[in-house]
């Protein structure tokens, strides 16, 4: 009997390891690359959920998009990366699922962006876990996480940044001046460039002037991330 109750817990050991094995087996990675001619000042929105995004501000006049999808063989197949081009705008869906496919599951691809833009773009990026770096963009930019963290340098502004628990880093280009709005449930906010204050609550909602003030708006919503201004 002893024999017995110590083979039953091996067993099970052994089967979760086997299925993890075949799970990790069963994934595939590939990649996808485009580029679009577009112009400075236009506009490039990205819709996606998990991975990594990585945008750079560049002096060409082209969108480069390089992605890196890893999924099983199924899902590769019928969740793919849609790109809308308009003359104004550049939307980047990261998981669209094809019609023809009635899987009850999720359609959610484990996707890392790599995306260069014209300096000037504006920036309209809705991530869920995804952690999202920006340089070098000096248009304007709303960004929204939920977990995701989000790591701006070089920015100008405007900007209107929200994550539920992501922190909110953002390295300015010089020394910014305008009006910010910061707004979160238990999160803190740090700057290196004086805030003159207007008003402030007990639920942590701040309004005042960056540097000297100005028509610039930055605006940071957290409901448990800290933000950092330098």
């Amino acid at each position: 009997m002893t024999n017995v109750r110590q083979w039953i817990p091996v067993a099970a050991v052994f089967a979760l390891v086997l299925g993890a094995a075949t799970a990790a087996v069963a994934q595939e990675t590939e990649q996808f690359d485009r580029t679009v001619s577009f112009h400075s000042g236009g506009r490039l929105k990205l819709n996606t959920f998990s991975g990594r995004v990585t945008i750079t501000g560049t002096d060409g006049n082209d969108v480069v998009i390089h992605a890196v999808r890893r999924g099983s063989r199924d899902r590769l197949d019928h969740v793919q990366i849609d790109v809308q081009v308009d003359p104004s705008q550049v939307s980047i869906e990261a998981n669209k699922k094809n019609a023809s496919w009635h899987e009850d599951r999720d359609n959610v691809v484990d996707t890392d962006f790599d995306i260069q833009v014209p300096r000037q773009t504006e920036l309209d990026v809705n991530a869920f876990s995804s952690r999202v770096e920006i340089s070098g963009v000096s248009g304007g930019q709303k960004l929204h996480t939920f977990s995701g963290s989000m790591r701006v340098t070089d920015a100008t502004g405007p900007m209107n940044a929200e994550s539920f628990s992501g922190d909110i880093d953002v390295a300015f280009a010089g020394a910014p001046d305008g009006q910010i709005d910061f707004d979160s449930f238990s999160g803190r906010i740090s700057s290196s460039r004086p805030i003159t204050m207007h008003s402030s609550t007990r639920r942590t909602r701040m309004q005042g002037e960056l540097g000297a003030g100005g028509d610039t708006q930055f605006r940071f919503k957290t409901f448990s991330g800290d933000v950092t201004l330098r």
